[in-house]
């Protein structure tokens, strides 16, 4: 039987489709009692990035797009709106490594984008997934377009746990812009990316309060989106479900 119920308590959402339930939320929840690092002021901007804490059973789609290389292939993703958070389900067995551009000179992880223009921001992104088996990546994307882009990913290698950083141009990884070794790949992680002109400062937190100390690379990226993306890698590339909890413009 196909039907849908709503039913609505207080600022809850319950929407029965099938067998698929959203839940709303408001924003007046934890995350109004986290404490971000101290903003540093932006320069005017015509279009500056615009918060969301995906609390629809929609994704607004007048800003946000989603793109996957591999659309319309056994490879393809998953972009699921929940209520509460947006996910990126990325299959196992396939190759979504953002990192990877040879003979490839474009995006190859799916990822959620939206339009700004080219100044000055501070984005604060709380992941609710972590990275916790080998294979798997997340993070902030910055891009010109899908060749010209800087990524900020969170992966899992045979290593350990690291925070990353780096710039491709036309299909060529240019030398890396920051290297950061974590203690744990378990969520929720919280990234802080703030641009001035061509100087970009990283943070990172497991808890929204505690940060770390900054870190600071060069750019001159002409900037013409900004999102987040999910992916896998290895020889035999496990299934990663990035939980994307906010977008938030430390100015809104």
């Amino acid at each position: 039987m196909h039907y849908r119920i709503i039913v609505t308590i207080g600022i809850v959402v319950i929407a029965l489709f099938g067998m698929t339930a959203c839940t709303q939320r408001s924003f007046a929840d934890e995350k109004a009692n986290e404490l971000r690092p101290g903003p540093i002021p932006l320069a005017s901007s015509s279009v500056v990035p615009v918060s969301d804490n995906f609390n629809a059973c929609e994704l607004n789609s007048g800003l946000w797009t989603f793109l996957d290389p591999y659309a319309g292939t056994i490879a393809e993703s998953e972009l699921i709106v929940r209520g509460y958070s947006v996910d990126i389900t990325i299959p196992a067995g396939f190759d979504h490594d953002i990192e990877e551009m040879v003979n490839e000179p474009y995006v190859r992880s799916p990822w959620l984008t939206q339009m700004i223009g080219d100044d000055d921001f501070t984005i604060n992104v709380k992941f609710n997934s972590g990275i916790e088996e080998e294979g798997q990546i997340q993070g902030i994307l910055a891009a010109q377009d899908e060749t010209h882009f800087i990524a900020i990913s969170l992966r899992n290698n045979k290593d350990g746990f690291e925070l990353v950083s780096r710039q491709f141009s036309d299909g060529a990884e240019l030398p890396e812009l920051a290297n950061i070794d974590l203690s744990t790949g378990e969520g929720p992680i919280y990234l802080q990316l703030n641009r001035q002109q061509e100087t970009w400062t990283l943070e990172y937190a497991y808890d929204g309060i505690i940060w770390s100390d900054e870190i600071i690379f060069n750019s001159a990226l002409t900037v013409g989106e900004i999102g987040v993306f999910g992916g896998n890698f290895g020889l035999q590339p496990p299934t990663h479900t990035v939980s994307v909890d906010y977008f938030y413009n430390t100015f809104d």
